[in-house]
């Protein structure tokens, strides 16, 4: 992968790292520049495959350049943007160019956020634009469970799946999702969080300390436990967990373990016991995880034949 960063008036590639088919940016300068001179690069450029753009500060007018520039290009196959904050607007920009794009295979737009129910409806409902929700990796929030349910039974979203739930989530809602998901035979990877506010606001100011001692962890735990009891914040994320079960796709899930309780961890520890699909199971910040639950987890294990 080619590495470059941003100069004011010129792209700086690492001549050690030139691979002319991948290309990773990063950007340190406000503004839209960076973004144009991408795009007049993307426009140029006749071997590129795969490309990455970081801390790009264009914002959706430098996104719009980029979606122009990527219209008319025949060789891109991924592109992604990462650590940007965008609009829902452009997800509606992106659309449109891929709906004449037809050699990019996905685009990671995950930072766009939040998501408009009204925009996502549009484009279901627009036959030009019925494809493009299985090229576009975008993070799913709790409001279009209902859309995302009805594009899974379509075998029309994109086979990696970025969904954010929380505990006061309908259970009609949760229930048409998981159902969709249960039958589903096109999803190969989904990632699931849940509480986000909770779970940032906490890993924040834990962040901010500079001890960063064991009672971090303990401090965290007990938080979140309390949450969870108080407030039954893992009966929905079971729900999910209950029908990667009955699931013979999906090859990968991630989670994050601040989620992790004890009946989410008999849950996915019957989970690795039951299916024979999954080849990768994420739990991010493990560290976070009680010893018990550790243990219900690996029991899971013992009769899994499909983890790599």
């Amino acid at each position: 992968m080619t590495w470059a960063r941003v100069s004011p008036g010129r792209l700086e590639v690492c001549p050690r790292c030139e691979n002319p088919g991948t290309k990773s940016w990063s950007c340190e300068n406000p503004g839209t520049r960076f973004a144009k001179d991408v795009a007049d690069y993307i426009r140029q450029n006749k071997s590129l495959r795969d490309l990455v753009i970081w801390d790009s500060s264009g914002g959706d007018e430098g996104a719009a350049a980029l979606a122009k520039a990527l219209v008319a290009n025949d060789t891109l196959t991924t592109f992604s943007l990462g650590d940007v904050e965008l609009s829902s607007d452009t997800l509606i920009i992106f659309a449109k160019m891929l709906a004449t794009n037809s050699a990019l295979e996905s685009v990671n737009l995950s930072q766009v956020r939040p998501l408009e129910k009204d925009q996502v409806c549009w484009l279901m409902s627009q036959k030009w634009y019925a494809g493009v929700f299985k090229r576009l990796d975008i993070a799913w929030p709790e409001q279009l469970l209902p859309e995302l349910a009805i594009l899974i039974r379509r075998e029309a979203c994109c086979p990696s799946l970025f969904v954010s739930v929380t505990s006061s989530v309908d259970k009609r809602v949760l229930g048409e999702f998981t159902d969709a998901l249960a039958t589903d035979t096109t999803l190969r990877r989904l990632s699931i969080e849940s509480d986000k506010a909770v779970i940032d606001a906490l890993e924040d100011r834990f962040d901010k300390d500079s001890t960063h001692s064991a009672c971090r962890r303990a401090l965290l735990r007990r938080i979140w436990d309390d949450v969870t009891v108080s407030r039954g914040q893992e009966r929905h994320l079971v729900s999910i967990l209950d029908a990667l079960k009955k699931n013979s796709s999906v090859v990968q899930f991630t989670t994050s373990a601040v989620m992790v309780t004890p009946e989410m961890a008999r849950s996915l520890s019957e989970l690795l016991a039951a299916n024979d699909t999954l080849n990768v199971v994420n739990v991010y910040n493990y560290w976070e995880m009680s010893p018990q639950e550790i243990q219900t987890i690996l029991k899971g294990l013992r009769t899994n034949h499909s983890l790599i």
